[in-house]
């Protein structure tokens, strides 16, 4: 379902939870805020180039390198997890080092929700590399074209089923690692060039259903619901605590948290949401092809609050 249709089934509980609504001698108003947005991922006006590599070990398994830092958001899944697809293994069969400067190469910042795209592309395409070198390895072992073998969880099989090889067999030639680098490209409209483009846009919407107590002005969130176009999810899981937990960002810096200076000393002053505050949430996602051979994923790590 596109990003237009579950705003429009938004917009229907929007108007279903307005009606609903106390108007009536009750102290508790209720009242519903709708507010999309949209979101430039990477740099602006210039390219975000990383790179990463990835390797095939002398024991037969797959590593991957990226000087991407995790910093709460979930890379090592995300980047395993892409590398595994091209690979034809489980997410769980690949290991990933990012953040180490000896051992990884260049991945610029990790900022601007910009690793999952810029990140991720060099993890396919090394991985996709990787693959065919270790086809054209088996074939030569096998006996048979590169084209007719597939990659395939614990080792390297012919599509037609005749012969199998373990990765393990593989690795007794060496390790084989490879390396790639992304780096995007950005166009502009022909008939206007003032502005600075993004190489990505992460579109959202959100509605929030509030109740207010009139006789003391306590505010409470007693539902949200929003939706993302974040193109393929990777990691439906992950997508799902980034969302809800930027949302609860959202709940914090409407409603609770003020620095005074002079007065906010810590965390006794400084409130920020707890579990008690956090309302009934809904999350959407918009519907995207599978990934094939177009790396689709798009950054939300600074979106939903």
């Amino acid at each position: 379902m596109a990003l237009a249709e579950r705003i429009t089934i938004i917009k229907e509980q929007a108007k279903n939870a307005k009606c609903a609504g106390d108007h009536g001698v009750s102290e508790i108003k209720k009242g519903v805020g709708f507010a999309p947005m949209w979101l430039g991922n990477g740099r602006t006006n210039a390219p975000n180039i990383c790179n990463a590599e990835v390797e095939f070990t002398h024991e037969g398994k797959f590593v991957v390198f990226s000087g991407g830092t995790d910093i709460g958001q979930g890379l090592p899944s995300t980047l395993a997890r892409l590398a595994a697809q091209v690979l034809g293994q489980s997410a769980g069969d690949v290991s990933v080092v990012t953040g180490d400067t000896l051992l990884t190469p260049d991945a610029d910042s990790t900022s601007a929700s910009r690793q999952t795209f810029a990140s991720g592309n060099a993890v396919i395409a090394a991985a996709r590399e990787l693959r065919e070198k270790i086809l054209a390895r088996a074939a030569g072992l096998l006996g048979e074209p590169p084209e007719g073998l597939e990659l395939v969880r614990g080792g390297v099989k012919s599509k037609t089923g005749t012969a199998f090889l373990k990765l393990a067999a593989l690795a007794s030639d060496g390790p084989i690692k490879t390396h790639a680098k992304f780096e995007g490209k950005l166009a502009w409209p022909e008939d206007d060039r003032q502005q600075n483009p993004y190489e990505q846009y992460t579109f959202a919407t959100a509605m929030a259903e509030v109740e207010v107590n009139t006789s003391n002005s306590q505010v409470r969130v007693a539902k949200l619901t929003v939706a993302y176009d974040i193109g393929q999810m990777i990691n439906p899981r992950g997508a799902i605590v980034q969302a809800e937990g930027g949302a609860v960002m959202g709940i914090g810096f409407a409603l609770l948290e003020d620095f005074i200076p002079g007065k906010t000393y810590g965390f006794r002053e400084y409130r920020i949401p707890k579990m008690q505050d956090i309302p009934e949430m809904v999350t959407f996602f918009t519907d995207a092809p599978p990934m094939a051979d177009a790396f689709l994923a798009k950054g939300m790590g600074e979106c939903p609050r």
